[in-house]
């Protein structure tokens, strides 16, 4: 039997550490450029302006 319910996990409200914060910005861009090589601009800001895909 599979038991469901829920939890409330509350926001943390501390300082995102520098090196994650360098590594993710790394990251979108790498993510950015993939995509404006292999589809280009428009499937980029179609992509950007769904908000299913973009969260």
């Amino acid at each position: 039997m599979i038991n469901a319910g829920s939890i409330g996990m509350p926001l943390h409200f501390g300082k995102v550490p520098g090196f994650l914060t360098e590594r993710m910005g790394n990251m979108g861009e790498a993510i950015v450029e993939s995509i404006l090589l292999n589809y280009g601009k428009s499937e980029l800001l179609s992509r950007m302006s769904d908000p299913n895909w973009f969260q």
